[in-house]
């Protein structure tokens, strides 16, 4: 009999998984990485700490879930090929780049991640996004408020992978920005 996995989401990322029984807690850090899994008692059972890039620096535990770097917001890890596939894209994690052109490409850079700062941002959608980099855990438009570009259209596509305050401060600052363009 093969072993089930059963995924539980919530506010647009993952929070808990059912694994042939055995419920365990996601536990993220600010950008959504999974830094540890928590069982039913409330015990650490797996941790992980990684590199910028996503390359786990330290691993301990036994869960397989292919939900660990920035898995909490969507990235999931091809166990056989080591690569992550968010959404739009694979993301090869030792040479930190992607592996394919960006769909935006020429007006966008073909293979940066995370506007070269994964230690602030994340890229959830696979598509370069200069808008809204996450700041101290928060989303914030410093992109569109420093050089009041065009960029509405990008936090509003944003908006579709953030919820709550993040979402509020983004458009909000982004419409500022672009004297209520939008």
């Amino acid at each position: 009999m093969a072993l089930t996995v059963v995924y539980s989401n919530a506010f647009g990322g993952v929070v808990a998984e059912n694994r042939g029984g055995t419920v365990s807690t996601y536990v993220r850090d600010t950008l959504g990485s999974t830094i540890g899994l928590m069982d039913s008692a409330g015990t650490l059972t797996d941790r992980w700490e990684y590199w910028p890039y996503g390359e786990v620096a330290s691993r301990s535990g036994t869960n397989v879930t292919p939900f660990t770097f920035l898995g909490v917001i969507g990235y999931f890890q091809d166990v056989l090929s080591k690569l992550f596939y968010v959404r739009a894209r694979h993301l090869r994690v030792d040479l930190a780049r992607w592996l394919t052109v960006d769909p935006l490409w020429p007006s966008e850079p073909a293979y940066t991640y995370a506007s070269a700062g994964p230690a602030w941002t994340s890229d959830p959608t696979g598509l370069y996004s200069p808008c809204c980099p996450k700041v101290a855990g928060f989303q914030v438009c410093l992109n569109c408020v420093i050089t009041a570009q065009n960029t509405y259209a990008d936090c509003k596509a944003y908006a579709l992978f953030t919820a709550g305050v993040a979402l509020a401060v983004c458009l909000f600052a982004c419409g500022l920005a672009n004297k209520g363009i939008g």
